[in-house]
């Protein structure tokens, strides 16, 4: 135990229950620190207001391309983290199973619902062992 919560342990013992629930509600009436979000990189360039209000429009169409040092083109657009196609439902309607596709990597997962809430763990369609069951098989 560090000497904080000893020291925190050892107020506590010496205030009376009355006390002791004053603390707590003046405790939990403050709001908890979070952690701030790290900034995100931004680029402020002048477009027309043609370009604009596309951009507005649809701002899953905005491609932002650069050239690096060697000349290299760099082209970033919009990314989406996941997407979910629900393949099966419980007779509630309620999803049972589900597809996860991730764009970053390229890759899909089966994603198994219990009463509508996702289940620990994935189940991938990837199997590194299916490899070498054929091959005793034959």
């Amino acid at each position: 135990m560090n000497e904080k919560t000893q020291a925190l342990l050892d107020q506590l013992s010496k205030m009376t229950q009355a006390e002791r629930d004053n603390w707590w509600e003046e405790r939990m009436s403050q709001p908890y620190p979070r952690a701030k979000p790290k900034p995100k990189p931004q680029i402020t360039a002048e477009v027309s207001p043609q370009t604009a209000e596309a951009v507005k429009a649809n701002p899953q169409s905005l491609r932002l391309s650069a050239h690096s040092a060697d000349g290299v083109t760099v082209i970033d657009r919009p990314r989406l983290f996941s997407v979910l196609e629900v393949l099966e439902v419980d007779a509630q309607g309620r999803p049972a199973l589900g597809r996860s596709y991730d764009p970053a990597t390229n890759s899909y997962a089966f994603v198994r619902y219990a009463a509508g809430y996702q289940r620990d763990g994935l189940e991938r369609d990837y199997n590194p062992i299916a490899r070498f069951e054929e091959g005793f098989r034959s």
